[in-house]
């Protein structure tokens, strides 16, 4: 297991907390990803509307109760943006975004921080036109990847560089691109010096860290890829946009390719009739199923719903849920992780497109959540497969244009912990401690097999601490002057193991 490209940390944490967080600086906020860290937090990144029509990069730190520890921005004169961020060896974080210039010229945005998010460099790079690094990595200690879009040639082209532990280019490549020129080429490193390409009209180009063409896959299956994994067997699976646009909206996309890009395996589509059904990341579970992240937008309203999509190993529907707050009209995700219990984290934002702020879920291994998942049903459709021409080598460089480092400020946002749940079945069952009944009207009863006094707290289902206090041995603790809704129990008796649980209270 390595830290390098921002794989997923294989932490041990007991519990399976799940929460949905809404938190915001401005009217204009929206979180591009987000990782979980080798503390156990979690790491968002984006970018929050300042005035005019300039936008500040922005990084939060949460915990895993859907607490903002800490949030950086940096001022900058014009917009600048934060797309990606990777956690890198020595505890920093190498963040990767784009820079405006003028409406006809954004720049790559690229910034390293330390473990305190102080900045170690702050560099942008590119070439007249419009250029964005949409995705970085650590490859090897203090060895940095970019992914993202650079105009090179009179067009946009997916591009690769590596940069030292300075911020200092190393290597360079870029590929001729035979399709609409996309602001949103991006890479995902999968090891073994592999690059996967998206946003391609060719479902699947493989590039080392050079940005050279390593294997092509000459097959589409839609108008263009979003993401491309490997399988725990080494195959590729691609999620890509088909049969975009109304009136009868895109299809869902996911196919697997064997392991040396020659041969399709197998796959489906996936779509709601009348709506846009927009994949954006997708992982593979422990188990070898498929969650993939993604968005359905409504032509009518112009809204977005936030999905997650679960298929088995060979690529069936297993289910679909939605996850947009009951009290927003709109909702969306732009990333997802695995995190180290065996869940996943989401980022985007919520709210309409006047009045956006950061959105970040957290689903326990089972993609469930407490509130605001409903099923959202996908129709089955057979994958279709189209021959295309493969992309080749494309001769080119950019350039350093900055290396101003720019100091970050601390900011509150507002928050707003929508619900929390610290999934009770994960937790310590051999604590002694029990609580009778679950399902509450009045009161329940805490019990314990040990005389000693119990130390206890009771949590809402947004996090607020409700009560704490000393108790003995088969109190009786009463929640009639409380509202509705899920609590959350935490006990500790002296030199014993912590118990929690939750109850339902119910009128």
């Amino acid at each position: 297991m390595s830290i390098f490209a921002c794989l997923y940390l294989n932490l041990s944490f007991a519990q399976q907390n799940t929460f949905q967080l809404e938190f915001s600086l401005s009217a204009g906020d929206d979180a591009r990803d987000a990782i979980q860290n080798a503390q156990g937090n979690y790491v968002v990144v984006g970018s929050t509307f300042v005035g005019g029509s300039n936008y500040d990069p922005v990084i939060s730190i949460v915990s895993p109760t859907g607490v903002v520890l800490q949030t950086k921005s940096f001022a900058s004169t014009t917009s600048d943006f934060f797309y990606s961020v990777c956690q890198t060896a020595d505890g920093g974080y190498f963040l990767t975004g784009g820079s405006f210039v003028t409406s006809n010229n954004y720049d790559c945005l690229v910034v390293k921080l330390d473990s305190n998010l102080n900045t170690v460099f702050h560099k942008v790079y590119g070439t007249p036109g419009n250029d964005y690094g949409n995705s970085g990595f650590e490859v090897s200690p203090g060895r940095y990847t970019v992914t993202g879009t650079i105009a090179l040639g009179g067009s946009a082209k997916p591009a690769v560089f590596t940069l030292d532990e300075q911020g200092a280019i190393l290597s360079e490549g870029y590929l001729v691109t035979n399709q609409f020129a996309s602001p949103n080429y991006k890479g995902r490193y999968l090891g073994n010096n592999e690059i996967a390409i998206s946003n391609l009209t060719n479902a699947i180009s493989i590039v080392d860290t050079n940005g050279v063409i390593v294997k092509n896959y000459p097959n589409s299956f839609g108008i263009y890829s979003t993401d491309i994994t490997k399988t725990q067997s080494g195959e590729y699976v691609c999620v890509s946009v088909s049969n975009y646009g109304a009136p009868t909206g895109s299809t869902l996309s996911f196919a697997i390719i064997d392991s040396t890009l020659s041969s399709y395996v197998g796959g489906n589509s996936f779509k709601v009739n009348g709506k846009d059904i927009l994949p954006v990341k997708v992982i593979q579970d422990a188990n070898g199923d498929y969650l993939v992240a993604g968005n359905s937008y409504d032509f009518n309203s112009g809204n977005y719903i936030p999905i997650l999509l679960k298929l088995d190993a060979t690529g069936n529907y297993i289910w679909c849920n939605s996850f947009k707050p009951s009290v927003t009209s709109s909702a969306k995700f732009n990333s997802m992780a695995a995190t180290s219990d065996g869940g996943v984290l989401l980022a985007g934002n919520v709210g309409p497109w006047n009045n956006q702020h950061f959105f970040v879920v957290k689903l326990d291994s089972a993609g469930n959540s407490v509130c605001n998942a409903v099923n959202y049903a996908l129709t089955t459709q057979s994958q279709s497969v189209q021959s295309q021409t493969t992309h080749s080598q494309y001769t080119g460089s950019i350039g350093l244009l900055s290396t101003v480092i720019t100091p970050f400020g601390t900011v509150t946002p507002t928050v707003n912990l929508i619900c929390l749940s610290t999934a009770v079945k994960e937790l310590n069952e051999h604590s002694g401690i029990s609580i009778q009944p679950t399902l509450v009207q009045d009161a329940f009863t805490i019990s314990s097999i040990s005389s000693e006094p119990i130390e206890l707290s009771i949590f809402d289902a947004k996090g607020k601490l409700i009560l704490t206090r000393q108790v003995a041995n088969g109190t009786l603790i009463s929640l009639s002057d409380q509202a509705s809704g899920y609590y959350f129990i935490k006990g500790v008796q002296k030199d014993g193991p912590v118990f929690s649980a939750r109850v339902l209270r119910v009128e």
